[in-house]
């Protein structure tokens, strides 16, 4: 009889044993999903951008922010964690965030200057906005205001594709396959 109490002891603790690891062990599972949603953004400092863009020329994406704007705070948690918007800003831009009331210096085109002189210097007014750099740091297109995924993707693959050298956006727009 103590045997059988052994046995059931022992499956008992089969059962415990089982509950334990069950759970570790899914938490190393793998599911693309998650990782696709766990993709980041690769921000870059202005000058870092400039430089890759040097050595391997992208287009240079800026997102002019506060730390006070609460649209720029949403636009951190959604807009910029969609998988889309994640993938399109890491393969064709350097991403850069610029903190338009910085005033720690960094240097543009061998000049030492602040964000917010950048910023300034881009018109820009309202926060965020984005700004849209070609491969030579030349300016293409500031666009003002908070922007959900779907609209960012568009935009970022109206001026990545190059679509606007020669489409107008009205047209690309009516035209987008999301």
């Amino acid at each position: 009889m103590g045997f059988l109490n052994l046995d059931s002891n022992f499956v008992t603790m089969k059962k415990i044993l089982f509950l334990l690891i069950v759970p570790v062990l899914m938490s190393y599972a793998t599911d693309p999903k998650t990782e696709a949603a766990e993709a980041q953004v690769k921000w870059y400092s202005f000058e870092e951008a400039v430089k890759k863009a040097e050595a391997n020329p992208k287009k240079i994406f800026i997102d002019v922010y506060t730390d006070w704007c609460g649209w720029c705070k949403k636009m951190d948690k959604s807009t910029f964690k969609n998988e889309k918007v994640v993938r399109i800003l890491n393969k064709d831009y350097y991403a850069v965030k610029l903190n338009a009331e910085s005033k720690t210096p960094i240097e543009v085109k061998g000049k030492s200057t602040t964000p917010k002189a950048v910023a300034r210097g881009f018109n820009v007014s309202a926060y965020p906005t984005t700004v849209y750099l070609d491969e030579n740091q030349n300016l293409i297109q500031v666009v003002p205001g908070y922007q959900n995924a779907d609209n960012l993707d568009m935009i970022l693959n109206f001026f990545g594709g190059d679509f606007y050298k020669n489409t107008n956006w009205k047209d690309f727009q009516s035209n987008y396959q999301k």
